[in-house]
């Protein structure tokens, strides 16, 4: 959907295989949502000459694609929390994404891994930047499946938000 903006995504890919041919790209997420759109972004990944290296995967369990991801991009242009980051950290991965909603918060500022919204230059610096310093990337997605574990454990979160609604419960 035009939200997610994918077609910000495939002119990274497009930059990135300038640099890295060998990349894969596999777009998961539901295409039926917006036929149209998801048509336009087929036709520009054509346009852009990089179908063979592009997988539009559609609507799929994407347990089985962290699996052998490397990194996860978003490249939305607006979101509150992003769970896909959530969810990539909890398979250890490393993410590059838009700066909207708490992105900024949640990848600590770090500049290397966050992008205006639509700069397709830099997400695709941020993916080469995974690429290019394999073990930093690792080091940071081995503490980012630490941080997850410990501060969104859904336990924890639930009796956070029940200390929450306890402490209010009793103001006047």
């Amino acid at each position: 959907v035009p939200i997610k903006d994918v077609k910000t995504f495939l002119v990274a890919a497009k930059l990135l295989l300038d640099r890295v041919p060998e990349a894969l790209f596999h777009l998961v997420g539901p295409d039926d949502e917006d036929p149209e759109y998801a048509a336009e972004c087929r036709r520009m990944a054509s346009d852009l000459k990089i179908e063979d290296r592009v997988e539009f995967v559609g609507r799929a369990d994407v347990r089985k694609y962290y699996e052998f991801l490397d990194v996860v991009v978003l490249t939305s242009i607006r979101e509150a929390q992003p769970l896909v980051i959530l969810e990539a950290w909890a398979a250890g991965i490393p993410c590059v994404s838009t700066d909207v909603g708490n992105v900024s918060e949640l990848l600590e500022g770090d500049a290397r891994f966050i992008a205006p919204p639509k700069d397709a230059a830099r997400i695709a610096e941020g993916i080469e930047y995974v690429f290019s310093h394999p073990r930093e990337a690792a080091a940071i997605a081995a503490r980012n499946k630490e941080r997850v574990s410990r501060d969104y454990e859904k336990r924890e979160l639930l009796a956070r938000y029940g200390a929450l609604y306890s402490r209010f419960a009793g103001a006047p």
